[in-house]
């Protein structure tokens, strides 16, 4: 062999070597950004499945508090009435005394 063919058999087996490396490196950077992505998928479902908590939260506190407005209008309307029934027992007990009172003049008149 020549001395310029034992050169470029050198460099030629150099190229390779240095483009298998570069070759393992890409694929080394492709499975990190890979990991990377499928890290962020996961950060990404486990985000939206908190915001789907908070969310979930959000309408049961709203729930809670639109049942707890509703409870306090029906208790205000409870009272309301109540407050009419007792006027209307009061009356019924004025009008029965004033009959009991007529009819007690009634009967000393006669």
């Amino acid at each position: 062999r020549e001395p310029n063919e034992d050169l470029a058999e050198q460099m030629r087996k150099t190229i390779e070597k240095r483009a298998k490396e570069e070759e393992e490196m890409r694929q080394a950077k492709v499975e990190r950004l890979q990991e990377k992505l499928a890290a962020m998928e996961r950060g990404k479902q486990a985000t939206q499945a908190e915001a789907d908590e908070v969310g979930k939260k959000k309408v049961e506190r709203e729930d809670f508090e639109q049942r707890q407005e509703e409870l306090a209008k029906r208790r205000k309307a409870q009272e309301a009435l109540k407050k009419e029934w007792v006027k209307a027992q009061v009356a019924q007990r004025k009008a029965a005394i004033a009959e009991i009172k007529r009819q007690r003049e009634k009967l000393t008149v006669r």
